[in-house]
């Protein structure tokens, strides 16, 4: 995207307290949904529990992940930001005035030097759904802040087409947003990763960001991960340079 560059097995953010944060943050959650359904609510590795809906299905969202994250950043030297401003400022669809957006959290090191902007997301994203728009504006704050980006995107389950999916459109998205005239791109990387939950396996992919050479063509050649599932697993055949997490 500028040049969307892929460099699959090395981290945007050179930090081992940030991708253990990461790290942890999926396991928290995998150990959370487990235990939201065990109808005996009994103790486990965390307190967290997804809530329910009125029909008893568990509501998913991307607090869960926000909340843990922040609290396994907080056992660490790096500092952070909740609801960061950004400091570029912004006029999005429907919008007049330009202003600044937020970063939902802003990671920094122990030098109060940005290190990473974080933005949380959770379920479907494909080309059926209608309104994009949150999605995209959340791309151009990480392509046009000064710091590394990472989306951490919780899904509940997956089938056999749902990363496909999910790789097709999100790439599209980034890219368009990436050659947009109003997208001063000012990233050098952003990191994908996506935690899914019934299944208990995360991928992940890191970018990196060169802005003269970003492109129509930018993205096309990288596949999203060859897999097989079932109800409770997803077996990966083939990476396809993803780094892949399991429980």
């Amino acid at each position: 995207m500028s040049s969307l560059t892929d460099h699959s097995n090395e981290f945007a953010i050179h930090s081992d307290a940030f991708v253990a944060a990461i790290r942890q943050t999926d396991r928290t959650l995998w150990n959370a949904f487990e235990l939201s359904h065990d109808i005996n609510h009994a103790v486990g590795a965390t307190n967290l529990r997804f809530p329910k809906y009125r029909d008893g299905e568990l509501r998913v969202s991307e607090q869960e992940a926000r909340f843990i994250f922040v609290s396994e950043i907080a056992k660490t030297q790096l500092l952070y930001s909740v609801e960061a401003p950004t400091g570029q400022v912004y006029r999005f669809r429907g919008k007049v005035v330009e202003r600044s957006g937020a970063t939902d959290v802003a990671v920094l090191t122990p030098q109060f030097e940005p290190l990473v902007n974080v933005e949380f997301k959770a379920n479907g994203y494909s080309a059926d759904r209608k309104d994009r728009t949150s999605f995209q504006k959340d791309m151009r704050k990480l392509f046009s802040e000064p710091v590394d980006g990472c989306w951490f995107h919780t899904l509940e389950r997956v089938n056999r087409e749902t990363l496909g999916r999910f790789w097709d459109v999100f790439k599209t998205d980034l890219r368009n947003e990436a050659l947009k005239p109003r997208c001063a791109v000012r990233t050098t990387g952003i990191l994908l990763h996506i935690c899914v939950l019934r299944q208990g396996v995360s991928i992940e992919r890191r970018l990196d960001v060169v802005p003269s050479e970003i492109s129509p063509n930018s993205l096309t050649d990288i596949s999203s991960p060859k897999y097989s599932n079932s109800r409770s697993s997803v077996k990966v055949r083939s990476p396809e340079g993803w780094h892949i997490t399991e429980r």
